[in-house]
């Protein structure tokens, strides 16, 4: 009982900090910049983003939780956070992206203008895969008086494989149960050394999950990267604030590349620690990594969506369309085939789809459209909103078709626009449509039409997704030409 109350009242002093603005680079073309890592459901009928929420709200007394993610990603941070019902304290959006160790110091800037000296943060990747939460609080706890002790603890996990993509912790001398000092840090060694630690023994990986007082981690920053401090300080002193979301500009010299917190703090003070986690663990960064966590067949293959393998071993098989992705003859590969690309790679070779998604974003056309903001994501198809999505199915001169899906009791901006005319069709549910001063209820069949300059507005009023066929016509069809008059999302116009 004792125990309990003691977890309750430290818990209160913490406060999460999720870090959703990674790419994933090397789960190309399941991962772009439009849609990256963090929003994907790899392990589950969850995101990865979720699964982290659920996860940090099912800790003891946890005061609260900050969201740090990037500007373009607001629609499907909002819109995934809404689904599981989880009201972060601040969402705290970063345009540009500038490394962990400014998120971090924004998210300790939050909780220190609460004026408590001493509340703590725990930080953890918003896309990473953790099997037992009740082992997570257990050496969350065990972590606590280490932190209380102005130490900076992170979390290392057991490893049972010698592994080239994590980094890995030394452990120095013992503190407490499961817990040490950190005598050194490596960042993602060969697999002949990650052998020899192996061996060695007294080695942890890293998880990329620490704890620590707020002012502590923020004296830290301030006193290893003083520059990333002043870029934090400044583009907090700034932030623009909508409800519960932060819109952060991120501003670093020239001379000053984005930094992680590792490199920026951990590796440079003597009073860090790592508690060991005793769970099963994944970053969930390679096709390898999803093979090991996925479901296999007979013949140890990950077969996910519309796929068929016939004398095919040890293959990561992934499609997320419709048409049937086929395999013959193929061993240990990945085969990855999205609506805007196709990956054919081996599933042990990490560093080469990374090469090779980066390649494709400096390549012109639109057969490849990777995460790295290139000339291809440019012309995107699909688009995230906060109230859905939009797929571009059609686009000519003075004319655009799209498909429309709006969540269920979610409705778009009231609205006009300058140059276009349009149509909307329901093709799927029921939509509650107003067009000036007409407001009408339409299920599928329905036609609307949509003059040019009328306000209008489109709402979903089912429990299932309404699906929409909406036609443009007219001499200029960009997404800029659009007046909000009312928005349930903060976005209205100036």
């Amino acid at each position: 009982m004792e125990h309990d109350r003691m977890k309750r009242m430290l818990g209160e002093k913490i406060h999460g900090i999720l870090l959703a603005g990674g790419f994933g680079t090397r789960l190309w073309p399941l991962s772009t910049s439009r849609h990256p890592k963090p929003f994907l459901a790899l392990t589950g009928k969850k995101s990865l983003l979720q699964q982290a929420a659920l996860r940090v709200q099912s800790l003891q007394g946890m005061a609260g939780l900050i969201v740090s993610g990037q500007k373009d990603h607001e629609a499907i941070l909002h819109r995934q956070l809404q689904e599981i019902a989880v009201e972060p304290t601040w969402l705290i959006l970063e345009e540009p992206a500038s490394g962990t160790a400014i998120s971090i110091g924004l998210g300790c800037l939050a909780v220190l203008e609460d004026g408590d000296p001493q509340a703590m943060v725990f930080v953890l990747p918003a896309d990473h895969a953790l099997m037992q939460c009740v082992a997570l609080d257990e050496a969350l706890q065990e972590a606590v008086p280490q932190a209380e002790a102005e130490r900076l603890v992170v979390f290392g996990i057991q490893p049972n494989k010698p592994c080239s993509a994590y980094g890995y912790i030394a452990c120095g001398t013992p503190r407490g149960r499961g817990v040490w000092g950190v005598k050194r840090f490596i960042e993602k060694p060969s697999m002949e050394r990650a052998q020899d630690l192996l061996n060695e023994g007294g080695w942890l990986w890293n998880s990329g999950m620490l704890l620590g007082q707020a002012a502590v981690l923020w004296h830290e920053l301030q006193h290893r990267a003083p520059w990333l401090a002043q870029a934090a300080l400044a583009a907090w002193e700034k932030r623009q604030r909508s409800g519960r979301k932060l819109h952060v500009q991120i501003a670093l010299s020239q001379d000053h590349a984005p930094m992680s917190i590792d490199h920026a703090v951990l590796e440079k003070i003597d009073r860090a620690a790592v508690v060991s986690l005793d769970t099963p663990w994944s970053d969930v960064g390679t096709f390898a990594a999803l093979h090991a966590l996925g479901e296999q067949d007979q013949q140890a293959n990950v077969l996910q969506g519309h796929v068929v393998a016939m004398a095919s071993t040890g293959n990561y098989l992934h499609n997320t369309g419709e048409s049937v992705l086929g395999v013959y003859g193929v061993h240990g590969m990945a085969v990855v085939a999205t609506c805007e690309a196709i990956l054919v790679a081996p599933l042990d070779n990490a560093a080469a789809v990374e090469q090779l998604a980066r390649h494709c974003a400096q390549s012109p056309g639109d057969h490849a459209r990777p995460p790295a903001g290139s000339h291809a994501a440019a012309k995107a198809s699909s688009f995230t909103r906060p109230w859905g999505s939009f797929h571009i199915l059609v686009s000519g001169d003075g004319f655009q078709i799209k498909r429309l899906l709006v969540h269920p009791r979610s409705r778009i901006s009231l609205q006009y626009h300058s140059r276009r005319s349009e149509w909307w069709f329901v093709r799927q549910g029921r939509a509650l449509v107003t067009v000036d001063a007409r407001h009408q209820e339409h299920g599928a069949g329905s036609m609307i039409p949509v003059p040019m300059g009328a306000v209008h507005r489109l709402e979903n009023v089912a429990d299932e997704m309404l699906e929409i066929i909406e036609m443009q016509m007219g001499d200029y069809l960009g997404e800029d030409d659009i007046v909000r008059l009312e928005d349930d999302y903060g976005r209205l116009n100036g």
